[in-house]
């Protein structure tokens, strides 16, 4: 673009900044960030979100935060954007800080939001608080579901969600107590399962096969069939 004479927009510079965060490349990163810089485009607000993303995933979390401080026309992407950073870079109080100051500026939390805040409670073990950030979520996924399962049986409060009759729910902790090597525990919440689906029943294989448990996995499979069959 720069060699036939054209100047990059605030779109190209937006996706071509995404691309740097899928692929974790500072390097270029920077690299457009100088232009961007030399092109007066630091104000806008898309810009601002792409490059405070872009150093985050690339683990430069203390620039994301500095460039956040000086975006003048924040939007909730902005906010999401740096919890989000701020859990994958292993600094889950400092996510939940950001979620409660959102909330004093004024910005109403979405679901992606609130998905991040629950990981940040989660991770320093604060339950109960998490438990209130669950509740707020409109449109529960599997990755909702399990981080607040995971929170839950890390700190010795499984199935105090009163969840345990749904499939979903119960699938995703049998998978996870499987992957943990914890065969008895999954095979407790698995037993009491009222139906079962393929993940459940491809987990609890796997997992008693992997335990050199040949004999129970071949009784599972058998009834995997049996249950095929009726």
């Amino acid at each position: 673009m720069h060699g036939e004479g054209f100047e990059p927009t605030e779109h190209s510079h937006v996706s071509a900044l995404n691309a740097c965060s899928r692929l974790s490349d500072l390097r270029k990163g920077k690299q457009i960030h100088g232009r961007i810089y030399v092109g007066c485009l630091g104000r806008n607000v898309f810009v601002s979100n792409a490059l405070i993303d872009m150093y985050a995933k690339c683990g430069e979390i203390d620039r994301a935060r500095w460039l956040f401080d000086r975006t003048i026309n924040k939007n909730v992407v902005s906010w999401n954007s740096l919890i989000a950073g701020y859990l994958k870079n292993g600094q889950p109080r400092k996510c939940i800080d950001l979620f409660q100051e959102m909330q004093v500026a004024g910005f109403k939390p979405d679901d992606v939001t609130v998905s991040n805040a629950l990981g940040g409670y989660c991770q320093i073990g604060l339950v109960e608080e998490a438990s209130k950030v669950f509740s707020m979520i409109k449109i529960k996924d599997k990755v909702c579901w399990t981080t607040m399962i995971v929170g839950y049986v890390v700190h010795g409060k499984a199935i105090l969600l009163g969840v345990d009759n749904d499939l979903l729910v119960c699938s995703a902790l049998v998978d996870m107590y499987c992957k943990c090597g914890i065969t008895k525990d999954a095979s407790v919440v698995f037993d009491m399962m009222p139906s079962r689906n393929v993940v459940s029943w491809n987990a609890m294989i796997r997992s008693y096969e992997q335990n050199g448990q040949d004999l129970e996995a071949l009784a599972i499979y058998k009834n995997v069939a049996r249950t095929v069959e009726t």
